[in-house]
């Protein structure tokens, strides 16, 4: 056995007694004489040299690479300074803080948290310097300094109130790496040179977050922030992405708006808005991603998004206000698969090469609204069941079919107008029962009937006007009309039927149905405005054999006009005209009819204003007739019958 020959000083032996070890260990031999006076210190209090203590010589010491600590062996492999720690083999200095916030920390640190209070307003690097130790903010941070190129701060925590970067000429960089809450606002704005932002521990945001017109911006770190009351994103030229994957939820707006090298917008986990989404004018956008996105209390308008090809709202259920896509030049998909209802306006206008739109579970809507869509060839909202509002489809080049398979009322207008290719069929309209306002179907090029068979109220007018191919207009249970019911110039118009309808709350027009040869309105009794059939050359008769009244003018044909094909009309029961009686360039039409049917007004509440059977060509009244002045008419079975040459 060996013994141990040199001193161990007290320091040392407090250092093994605190690691476990006794001073004679195995079979050292040891004694009082080896072991130095308490006072005997100085020379190793501040000794580096690693020292080993073994008891067996076979034992080889393992401190490479270590300054401190056990050496496998049952000894140490050297000591720290006083205001060192050792750490895994290595001596650590320890800082020393105690009533020294701020200051030095003895080991090259600050020391924390350091707290200023109240607000710092930064207009130099002089003033960057001041504030660089600080850890925390008791109000705001302005940073306004023309002459700072980089704002560095890598130990400010917090900020209790907003946090301003504004009108800086010459910044570049900021970088927060610590940054874990703002009390209030965070505001980037204006600052022409900035070309990075990062905040990557940013958590909380007690208000808004705005990124407004940095000219040069390109990135941005947003990748911790979970909540804020408005994040707006606007004129930022250079951005090309936004990203905040945890951000959960916005108790206001979000807006991105007139990016124009903005690519990418990725906020997967916000779940709920409080007031309005819109992302609008960004030229090179080309996905949104909003994939947890179910309740939108405001409106979302996605537009004037030029490169954006698909954009999809998986979650979303509800929207407040409104729901508006439009002038996407290239979007080809839109999909919102779980859209229950939309508060105000649902509207899909202008996107050029968007192929289909499916609504499988929207319910109500205020208004809907599908127009200019180009390419658009199919329509399906086949649970949507009220519409509160208007519900128009127009200028929808491409499309084919629409239906509508739920849908029982219309609060407001109904409107199918310029779509050139669109057929309908009863399955288009099945369930509909009232449109409380107008209806109307027009100018649709390859439309060749219109049906809703279960129609029975439509509160204002029905215009059916200027649809080239249509064939059939039929109204099975159509029993009131508030306004008028006008059909005029459908060239191919060969079959009109309200079979129930009772009144007409103001005009009856037919006019200009080229292939029309009668309409069959059986049960109308009353026409509160003007009644005009005129220039449907293959009419050859009309009846309205209920009719009793008409509350304006009656006319049947007019100058240059006429109903060429006219031969015959069944009025039995109509006795009062409250405006003028005007029948005249019917040629085919006898005049002894027209004369009987005069007699048997005037025997009833009579003719409010003159009657007339000749128009000049200024269309004004002339005297004598120009309907069919060659046939003599007799009475039969209180009928009038006319023989012609």
């Amino acid at each position: 056995m060996h013994a141990i020959t040199k001193t161990v000083t007290w320091r040392r032996v407090g250092i093994l007694l605190m690691l476990g070890y006794g001073l004679c260990i195995g079979t050292l031999a040891c004694d009082s004489s080896q072991v130095s006076s308490p006072a005997d210190t100085s020379a190793s209090d501040t000794s580096t040299t690693k020292e080993t203590h073994s008891s067996d010589t076979s034992c080889t010491p393992q401190c490479e690479g270590k300054t401190c600590g056990y050496d496998q062996c049952g000894g140490i492999c050297g000591q720290c300074q006083n205001n060192e720690e050792c750490n895994n083999g290595e001596c650590q200095c320890v800082p020393t803080c105690e009533n020294n916030a701020c200051g030095d920390d003895g080991c090259g640190g600050t020391c924390e948290p350091c707290i200023h209070n109240g607000s710092v307003t930064i207009t130099s690097n002089d003033d960057l310097m001041f504030i660089a130790k600080v850890t925390e903010i008791t109000k705001d941070l302005v940073v306004n300094a023309p002459e700072v190129a980089t704002l560095v701060l890598p130990k400010l925590k917090t900020v209790h109130g907003n946090l301003v970067i504004k009108n800086n000429t010459t910044l570049n960089l900021v970088s927060l790496p610590s940054l874990f809450n703002v009390g209030q606002a965070l505001t980037l704005s204006n600052n022409p040179k900035l070309t990075e932002f990062e905040a990557p521990s940013l958590k909380i945001l007690g208000q808004s977050f705005q990124l407004n017109a940095n000219e040069q911006l390109q990135t941005i770190d947003l990748s911790s922030i979970n909540g804020c009351t408005q994040f707006t994103v606007t004129d930022n030229p250079m951005l090309q992405s936004v990203t905040a994957p945890e951000l959960s939820q916005v108790n206001g707006d979000m807006d991105f708006l007139r990016n124009d090298a903005l690519q990418s917008i990725v906020i997967p986990n916000v779940s709920k808005l409080e007031f309005s989404l819109r992302i609008e004018e960004n030229d090179v956008l080309q996905s949104a991603l909003f994939s947890e996105l179910d309740d939108v209390h405001g409106s979302i308008s996605i537009s004037y998004n030029n490169a954006l090809s698909a954009f999809a709202l998986p979650a979303l259920t509800a929207v407040g206000e409104t729901l508006w896509i439009s002038d996407n030049n290239n979007l080809e998909a839109f999909d919102c698969p779980n859209l229950i209802t939309v508060g105000n306006a649902f509207g899909v206008l202008s996107n050029d090469k968007l192929k289909a739109l499916d609504l499988p579970k929207l319910q109500t809507t205020s208004k809907f609204n599908v127009a200019g869509n180009l390419s658009m060839k199919t329509l399906i909202a086949a649970q949507l069941t009220t519409v509160t509002g208007d519900l128009d489809l127009w200028d929808n080049a491409a499309l084919e079919s629409a239906q509508f398979t739920q849908l029982s009322v219309v609060d407001f207008n109904l409107l199918i107008e310029d779509n050139d290719v669109l057929l309908l069929s009863d399955e288009s309209l099945p369930a509909l029962t009232s449109v409380l306002g107008k209806l109307g179907v027009i100018n649709n090029g390859d439309i060749t009937q219109f049906s809703a068979p279960n129609l029975t109220t439509v509160g204002k007018d029905i215009s059916v006007l200027q649809n080239e191919f249509l064939k059939t207009l039929q109204l099975h249970k159509l029993t009131e009309l508030g306004g008028k019911l006008m059909v005029k110039n459908n060239n191919r118009l060969t079959d009109l039927m309200a079979p129930e309808c009772t009144s007409i709350g103001d005009e009856f027009w037919v006019y200009n149905n080229d292939l029309l040869t009668e309409f069959h309105l059986p049960n109308v009794q009353n026409i509160s405005g003007n009644v005009l059939l005129d220039r449907n050359h293959k009419m050859t008769a009309f009846g309205l054999p209920q009719l009793t009244s008409i509350g304006g003018n009656f006319q049947v044909g007019a100058v240059g006009g006429g109903n060429g094909s006219l031969v015959a009309f069944t009025l039995p029961s109509l006795n009062a005209v409250s405006g003028d009686l005007t029948i005249a360039s019917n040629p085919q039409l006898p005049q002894c009819l027209v004369d009987a049917l005069v007699v048997q007004i005037q025997e009833g509440t009579g003719i409010g204003g003159e009657a007339s059977f000749c128009l000049d060509a200024s269309n004004q009244t002339c005297p004598g007739s120009t309907n069919n002045s060659q046939c003599t008419c007799t009475e039969s079975n209180d009928a009038v019958e006319a023989t012609c040459p």
